[in-house]
């Protein structure tokens, strides 16, 4: 069974930014060029004014008007909707663009295969190993291959940041869940101070209550794609491995009921 780390861009950083610029297309005309230093110097009004001009073109309302299916300029809308809400915090500062224009610029050092056994122990210098014994308790599989020292904590850290990553974001949740209205969406987006979040903004317009946020967030945590699917696809661990590795965490688990 292989033991080693990737060591690049990490996992996390790569996936944001490829959704940030992504999403960032959706909001603007294709004449403008999309890259980090752009979203770095974009400001709200900016971003509120390409996000409306968006909205005029796909609001549910227009549908008669244009002759075409509401839910079509539904799903539309709320894919405008999901881009402006993954932009919009790193133009108003809730999350931090200059990290990831830092991390962009770094080399990346990716391990080919007859690189990794020579390169695997400087990694670990790099990195946090455990080195005690397995804890007594139950584990989720991620945490289990961390205390079996098959991963690192970076690593597992990255996993972590990748399942969340796959889960829908609040505002196509409070739609589903009728809880807002296409309407409410537009105005929760168009009210957002630098440095608020989506639900701070939502309760303070009295669109949403305590309760049903921690609903929304409840269920967009539920939203987890099986960890294990990280690790294959990133090449730690084949298939056939995961399954194994799992029947060792469910015997642990068993072991300490």
């Amino acid at each position: 069974m292989r033991v080693f780390q990737y060591y690049f861009m990490p996992m996390e950083d790569a996936q944001n930014i490829d959704a940030l610029l992504s999403n960032c297309r959706e909001l603007f005309n294709s004449e403008v060029n999309i890259c980090l230093d752009f979203i770095r110097h974009l400001q709200v009004d900016g971003l509120k004014s390409a996000y409306r001009e968006k909205v005029k073109q796909c609001h549910p309302d227009k549908a008669r008007a244009l002759g075409v299916s509401s839910d079509i300029l539904k799903r539309t809308f709320v894919r405008i909707s999901n881009a402006y809400e993954t932009v919009l915090p790193y133009v108003t500062g809730e999350k931090d663009i200059n990290r990831l224009i830092t991390q962009q610029k770094k080399p990346s050092l990716r391990h080919d295969a007859d690189q990794r056994q020579g390169q695997e122990q400087s990694v670990k210098k790099r990195d946090l190993w455990h080195t005690g014994s397995m804890p007594r308790k139950k584990l989720r599989l991620g945490t289990f291959l961390y205390y079996k020292r098959l991963i690192s904590w970076q690593t597992l850290q990255e996993a972590i940041a990748w399942q969340r990553s796959h889960r829908p974001l609040i505002g196509q949740l409070a739609l589903n869940y009728n809880f807002i209205s296409v309407n409410d969406l537009n105005t929760i987006f168009l009210n957002v101070a630098p440095g608020e979040s989506l639900c701070a903004v939502a309760k303070r317009l009295g669109k949403l209550t305590d309760h049903q946020i921690q609903t929304l967030l409840n269920k967009q945590a539920s939203y987890n794609f099986r960890i294990g699917r990280f690790f294959i696809e990133m090449g730690l661990f084949s298939e056939r491995e995961i399954a194994a590795l799992l029947g060792s965490c469910t015997g642990h688990n068993r072991s300490v009921i």
